[in-house]
């Protein structure tokens, strides 16, 4: 299921009636809640004037803050850093690019790029993409 990213007044937060996994909190910042939901949620319970809206992710500094500090971003990212060094100490890392041993390089791109596909999963994607 899709999921698109809203955001809101933190003063409504109260209000907020869609639980997990339908939505998921990515962050508070600024005032704003910002939310991955499932695109076809029910809003039914949600009162007529909530002021929910779609977020721009076509804006790099929002997606960017979204894909690296929200909550949900930094577990993915702690999780990326685990994988790889359950496999690679720091310095395996550091050899494997002045060697440019491309067997370890592939292999941590591939971990990267599971992650990376994990917050797309969030919603949390360029328009463009």
């Amino acid at each position: 299921m899709s999921k698109i990213v809203k955001k809101f007044p933190l003063e409504e937060a109260v209000n907020w009636l869609i639980p997990e996994p339908a939505s998921i909190q990515l962050i508070m910042i600024d005032g704003l809640v910002y939310v991955s939901i499932d695109e076809d949620a029910d809003m039914s319970e949600m009162p007529d004037d909530f002021p929910i809206e779609t977020v721009d992710l076509s804006d790099n500094a929002i997606l960017h803050m979204l894909r690296s500090k929200s909550g949900p971003s930094l577990i993915i990212n702690s999780e990326t850093v685990m994988s790889i060094r359950s496999k690679y100490s720091p310095e395996d890392e550091v050899q494997a690019v002045r060697e440019s041993n491309q067997e370890v390089l592939s292999d941590i791109s591939d971990i990267v790029a599971e992650g990376a596909l994990k917050k797309d999963a969030l919603g949390m994607v360029s328009p463009e993409q």
